[in-house]
């Protein structure tokens, strides 16, 4: 796998995407490659590299956040390049930049209180509402325990679920 200097993602971005990146960090990953980068404006953003997802999926995580954005700021954004694609391919990784969001992960809190969960679960129904009947054809061949299909392609939530979801989010 191939091993990505500093000043190789900086270039990656500035020529991409025009913006000058002064701090690289690469994240934890398995097979994909994530980078936190910071801007010269003290902007942060995350470079994601992937080999493990077919681009159709990355296109339907793009979508999804772009859906979700529409709705509150709590979700990532995807920044478009310079030729305004919000993907494209290079030495075999489809890259895309996304801006970052700061917090803490949920694994790395040590005292869970029954409010986080809570809250945690109100995040969870909202952003479930949000994506209430979102339409993703590329999506209906593949099998997710979490979701029931419209024959038409339309994702679906359980009337039940729905009704859940519909009363945390509020």
């Amino acid at each position: 796998m191939k091993i990505f200097g500093d000043e190789e993602i900086k270039a990656i971005v500035y020529k991409q995407f025009g913006i000058e990146i002064v701090k690289v960090k690469q994240l934890a990953g398995y097979i994909d490659k994530n980078f936190a980068i910071t801007t010269s404006e003290g902007d942060p953003y995350i470079l994601k590299l992937s080999v493990s997802d077919p681009i159709y999926f990355l296109e339907a995580q793009n979508f999804i956040l772009h859906k979700l954005g529409k709705e509150n700021d709590r979700y990532p954004a995807v920044i478009n390049t310079r030729d305004s694609n919000s993907i494209f391919e290079y030495g075999g990784y489809q890259v895309r930049l996304l801006t970052f969001l700061q917090g803490t992960f949920l694994a790395d809190i040590t005292v869970k209180s029954d409010e986080l969960y809570l809250n945690f679960g109100k995040a969870l129904a909202s952003m479930d509402v949000a994506l209430e009947g979102i339409e993703i054809p590329s999506l209906t061949h593949r099998h997710l325990d979490c979701q029931r299909h419209h024959g038409d392609g339309r994702l679906v939530l359980s009337v039940r679920r729905h009704a859940l979801c519909q009363g945390l989010a509020t």
